[in-house]
């Protein structure tokens, strides 16, 4: 069923309304992975909390976008979202990471790519990229590729950063081990 539902090109607007806590705007977005895996979202301004559904396999790309409150990441297996360096966040506003589906593999978690200093907020499994030396603030902690002091080998594997080398990027994810959080962050 996930493979019919990849099939649809086209992103679908659904806005629907959240209590006394105001407005939310659902984005669900499908991609046809075997033609077009991305989709942009490019030159918007979202004055309401923005949800957004990924799609297996996806990636959804803001360039150019204001978030005046919270965006809501939704993952599957394998989705992404990528926020640009030209996006702006409003203060206190926050990227969220859940879970759409619940029996994902930790090698399988969505993730989101960020080009840019945001404040992620991650309660079950999820990851950020940092791509740049800046800080990313991950459910309070701050992390950016200057303070690991793990990176990844070439077998996969975590080893101690190597001294003298220049980290051009920083990756925390986190996934629950009988249900308590566990965090991991390492330099790349």
């Amino acid at each position: 069923m996930k493979k019919i539902t990849a099939i649809i090109l086209a992103a679908v607007m659904v806005i629907g309304v959240a209590g006394c806590s105001g407005s939310i705007i659902e984005r669900n977005f499908y991609i046809n992975c075997e033609k077009n895996k991305d989709v942009y979202n490019v030159d918007k301004i979202y004055d309401q909390v923005l949800l957004v559904n990924g799609a297996e396999n996806g990636t959804l790309t803001f360039e150019n976008t204001t978030f005046e409150k919270d965006l809501e990441f939704r993952g599957v297996e394998d989705s992404a979202l990528i926020i640009d360096g030209t996006c702006l966040f409003g203060e206190n506003a926050v990227v969220k990471i859940s879970l759409n589906e619940k029996n994902i593999d930790v090698d399988d978690m969505p993730y989101v790519v960020a080009r840019m200093p945001m404040d992620v907020v991650c309660t079950e499994m999820g990851a950020v990229v940092a791509e740049g030396d800046f800080t990313i603030t991950f459910n309070g902690a701050e992390y950016s590729a200057q303070t690991c002091t793990l990176t990844m080998n070439e077998d996969d594997e975590l080893v101690s950063v190597e001294e003298g080398v220049q980290y051009s990027s920083c990756v925390v994810a986190q996934w629950l081990e009988n249900g308590e959080p566990k965090v991991v962050s390492y330099a790349k």
